[in-house]
């Protein structure tokens, strides 16, 4: 008689171990919240540090060639005008030093914010501190040195015309005007933006 009581509870025992419908175990959500590794965050930092002088090094380049070929000129420049030697690094600087070179410094100057900018870790910003204001005092000179050779270039522009003694065209004077007011107007732009990035607080205050 007492073994129908064994089997009752024996099923009892395993009909309390399954779960139910309602006891369906649910596993938690996934947590996009996991924090960056720090050396993750270094590598990052470091990339956009890096970047920021190769910009600033593509425009040093061309500033350098510009400059070079102005010197290697003849005294009567490429035109065949008679000219000092700014003339001729301000024609040189009229060809090869453009808008794209004053806006590659300021992605540089962009790039160069990023430790600023993200929420990375002390230590993380700090290996890059001084690298980073290194890249930025070199778009200031660099912003500043294509700022002046803008201004040669328009000088070299009309010195052309008027030592063949003719009259600037109008479109000559717009094409100046377009020349310039890109050129200078990013120059400052850069010049501001690199400053107001290289004095920011370090993370270590």
């Amino acid at each position: 008689m007492a073994q129908p009581s064994v089997w009752r509870r024996l099923a009892s025992a395993l009909l309390a171990d399954e779960p139910t419908l309602d006891e369906t175990p649910v596993a938690p959500p996934a947590s996009d919240d996991r924090p960056v590794p720090a050396r993750a965050s270094v590598v990052w930092l470091r990339a956009a540090v890096i970047g920021s002088f190769a910009l600033n090094a593509v425009v040093l380049l061309q500033v350098v060639g510009a400059v070079a070929q102005g010197l290697a000129l003849p005294a009567r420049g490429a035109d065949g005008l008679p000219g000092d030697t700014w003339h001729r690094i301000g024609f040189a600087f009229l060809g090869n030093v453009g808008l794209a070179g004053v806006v590659t410094l300021f992605v540089a100057v962009l790039l160069g914010a990023v430790p600023r900018l993200v929420d990375a870790p002390a230590d993380a910003a700090l290996a890059v501190e001084r690298r980073r204001r290194t890249a930025m005092v070199t778009a200031t000179a660099l912003a500043a040195v294509v700022f002046l050779g803008s201004l040669l270039a328009w000088r070299a522009r009309l010195h052309q015309f008027s030592v063949a003694d003719q009259v600037v065209p109008a479109y000559q004077r717009w094409a100046l005007f377009s020349y310039l007011a890109g050129n200078l107007t990013m120059a400052m732009v850069v010049v501001a933006a690199a400053n107001l990035v290289r004095r920011a607080p370090s993370p270590d205050g």
